[in-house]
């Protein structure tokens, strides 16, 4: 979903911090409300727990840098992980 993302903020041409940092609604609030969730999205007590851990400190990191899955639950049972790989540059 990340490149999908990605690709709509450059179709749509919103290259803005700010509209990078809410694109992450595209794929998360906004097709909860497409897919009728109601109340069954979100972090709350007695909803299933899906959802992922970026190796990212914000969701302008996870386009820029095309930050990696570490974690990816469903139904609050771990079902992938990943180890973050090491990047380094040599001048």
């Amino acid at each position: 979903m990340r490149d999908t993302v990605f690709m709509g903020l450059h179709v749509c041409q919103m290259m803005g911090y700010k509209d990078i940092m809410n694109s992450y609604k595209f794929i998360t609030h906004n097709a909860a409300k497409t897919l009728h969730l109601g109340k069954r999205y979100g972090i709350k007590e007695n909803n299933p727990a899906n959802f992922i851990i970026l190796n990212a400190e914000n969701f302008y990191d996870v386009l820029n840098r095309k930050s990696e899955i570490l974690y990816s639950y469903h139904n609050g049972r771990l079902i992938a992980k990943t180890t973050p790989s090491k990047k380094e540059i040599m001048f």
